[in-house]
């Protein structure tokens, strides 16, 4: 017989606590419409709680379950969660705890940021979005789409690595919070 991993239920509390902070502030997101952007970004915290104790396989299940559960609530708007304040928290501190060094992890989520900005630009283009309007508050006489795209991936992979920066730093404060127990 098997013997059953004692610490279990701690691992399924967590990821389970995590999981509901994430999925209340994502569908918040969905609902209050002022703050999509902030709420989303709060729903990394449930991603981090359970990280904060070394649960790296939990937190991993929770931001699928989570991204699952809120695609039936939220629709669509469940992929900025997926691939930004769950699939990229994860990886930040995934990355972060194996000690990988810097300039390596600097790479892939370049890289990480290029893929996930060209999934919604296209997704955007393929639900309707016309970046043609876009001349109205840009002289697009000038710029060509193709500047238009990499300005705006320029632009995305900042805000992306400011955001590796914030979740180290919140990490570090909650990880501070939680009791060694």
């Amino acid at each position: 017989m098997k013997r059953i991993n004692k610490d279990i239920g701690k691992r399924v509390a967590y990821a389970g606590i995590g999981g509901a902070i994430s999925l209340m502030f994502v569908t918040l997101s969905y609902f209050v419409d002022m703050f999509t952007i902030t709420l989303q970004a709060a729903a990394a915290v449930g991603v981090i709680v359970p990280i904060t104790k070394k649960y790296f396989r939990e937190a991993g299940i929770m931001v699928l379950a989570v991204s699952g559960i809120s695609f039936f609530i939220v629709n669509l708007n469940c992929l900025l969660f997926l691939f930004i304040s769950g699939g990229f928290t994860y990886l930040t501190l995934l990355l972060s705890e194996k000690k990988v060094k810097y300039y390596i992890t600097l790479i892939g989520k370049i890289i990480y940021a290029n893929l996930v900005f060209l999934l919604f630009y296209k997704g955007v283009k393929l639900l309707g979005l016309d970046f043609s309007r876009l001349s109205e508050y840009i002289n697009t006489d000038l710029l060509s789409p193709a500047i238009i795209y990499i300005v705006l991936d320029l632009i995305f992979c900042f805000v992306i690595l400011v955001w590796d920066w914030i979740v180290l730093y919140l990490f570090k404060y909650i990880e501070k919070r939680i009791p060694n127990k």
